[in-house]
């Protein structure tokens, strides 16, 4: 019976509400073929640091899909969705060129494909708050981008370009306000960008450097006196949350300032002992 209804809704295809709920026995067939893909493409692109939080967003995106009772519920229109955007995964994971700047080639696609799962464009967000001006330097120009047609992860839902965009610039004019209202205040402007400066708040702390031992406390008066290279005051959420997965470079970097306070300490007092 399945196979003659698939049959006929083949024939009739062009004739199918893409919003109507898709039958069980579909369902099976192409929950079999994305999860049966889907480890070996997340394991690639892992290894080509997309952060995993991103990851994890679209796997609970996807079992949500599938989980009987959750809203969106998986319509026809996301056979085809899913399986292109497993494709478009796979294909990413899979290329070899060097020196790519793999997270916003995947960031792309995923507006191109308008994944608009909320819990996606959270981590987004959370992304943004660390590192804005590649955030922004990305939506540039949105009329570059090639959003698909009546793709979406979830069609009653604004695009994910749109979310972003107008994140974006709520985020800017919020920014311009509070900077005009703090004109007369004193900062301390660093040369290190968010996530440089997130993990030398982490080692002042472990190094016992601020009074207080809890970090949350330092953060909560670090977020108001010192700023990133950027001009930017980052918020206590952001000052506390460490993800290793994308702060190698901010590693490297901090190692290399640790080192040239050694070197001038070593110049300044030849005696200290190794």
């Amino acid at each position: 019976m399945e196979e003659l209804l698939e049959r006929i809704e083949f024939l009739f295809k062009n004739d199918i509400d893409p919003t109507t709920n898709l039958p069980s026995h579909y369902r099976d067939k192409i929950s079999a073929y994305i999860y049966n893909r889907i480890p070996a493409i997340f394991d690639r692109l892992a290894k080509k640091n997309i952060p995993l939080v991103y990851l994890h967003e679209i796997q609970s995106a996807i079992d949500s899909l599938f989980e009987e009772g959750k809203i969106p519920y998986i319509q026809y229109r996301h056979q085809e969705y899913l399986i292109q955007l497993l494709d478009a995964l796979a294909q990413l994971a899979e290329d070899n060129r060097q020196r790519k700047n793999w997270h916003c080639r995947f960031l792309i696609l995923m507006i191109n494909f308008n994944f608009n799962h909320m819990g996606f464009f959270n981590r987004w967000k959370e992304f943004y708050q660390t590192d804005p001006i590649f955030m922004e330097n990305l939506l540039r120009f949105p009329k570059h981008f090639s959003c698909i047609r009546d793709f979406a992860y979830d069609s009653n839902r604004s695009s994910l370009l749109k979310l972003m965009c107008e994140y974006v610039q709520t985020e800017l004019s919020q920014s311009q306000q509070a900077s005009s209202e703090k004109d007369d205040e004193q900062f301390i402007h660093s040369n290190f960008n968010g996530k440089e400066l997130k993990l030398w708040l982490h080692l002042c702390v472990k190094a016992n450097i601020t009074r207080s031992s809890e970090k949350k406390e330092v953060a909560a008066e670090f977020s108001k006196l010192i700023k990133t290279k950027e001009g930017i005051l980052l918020t206590p959420h952001t000052l506390t949350k460490m993800d290793k997965s994308v702060e190698y470079a901010a590693a490297v970097r901090i190692l290399r300032t640790l080192n040239n306070m050694q070197a001038e300490l070593r110049e300044l007092f030849p005696d200290l002992k190794r």
